[in-house]
This record gives C-alpha cells, structure tokens and sequence, in this order.
C-alpha cells in the first residue's frame, strides 16, 4: 500500500438511524401497553379479591354479635355468600362448622337447663 492516493466514502446515517428509532419507538409502545394491561389486571384482581375479603369479614362480625342467619343457609346446609376464593372459602367453612357446632353445645345446655328446672319444680311440688 504505497499509493499516495487516500480514498474517503460518505455514508449518510439517516437511514439506518431512521429504522433504529422506528424499532425503539415499536417497543416503547408495546413496553408500555403490557405495563398497562398489568397495571390494568392488577386492579381489577385487587379489587375482587378486596370484595371477598370484606364479605368473609362481614360474615366474621355478623357471627360474633350472633346474626347466624344472615351467615348460615339452613336449606343448603353451608354458608348464605360463598367466596370463590379457595383460602376464603376455606376460612368460611371452619367459622360456620365452628358456629355449628356452639349452636350444638347452647342447644344441649338449654335442654340440661330445662330438664334440671323441670324435675326442680317436680320436686319441690311433690
């Protein structure tokens, strides 16, 4: 290479620039519609799964101050708003077997009760 000549080429960067932006812009679009979308399922799960929780917590309270019936579903044998989240679910049916079975015990004591207070006044009547 012993030319004293010096070539030089010129090539314009707008066209490739040009389809690299495009193709970065492509992907910040679709980027942020997946961010979206997720943000979007993320809320609406949140919400739903709040509504559970305050029904099952609605139930929890209405059981404490002794509503059974708004809890309790006689015909069916289980709970009236069954939440379709398992673990809720789950929690749900031990509250109502453990409401059950107290109902039980309260029924049985009050039978005890009113057997000893019959054969008290039997008693003292004869």
């Amino acid at each position: 290479w012993d030319s004293p000549w010096l070539s030089v080429q010129y090539l314009s960067t707008t066209p490739i620039l040009a389809d690299i932006r495009a193709t970065a812009s492509r992907v910040q679009a679709i980027v942020l519609s997946v961010v979206a979308v997720a943000v979007a399922a993320g809320t609406a799960v949140s919400f739903v799964l709040a509504r559970q929780i305050r029904l099952v917590s609605q139930q929890l309270a209405a059981l404490r101050d002794m509503r059974f019936r708004e809890v309790m579903d006689r015909e069916r044998g289980g709970v009236r708003s069954r939440s379709f989240v398992l673990e809720l679910y789950d929690l749900q049916v031990s509250f109502f077997e453990m409401v059950a079975r107290f109902a039980e015990q309260v029924r049985a004591s009050r039978t005890l009760v009113r057997g000893s207070l019959t054969n008290a006044s039997m008693g003292g009547a004869g």
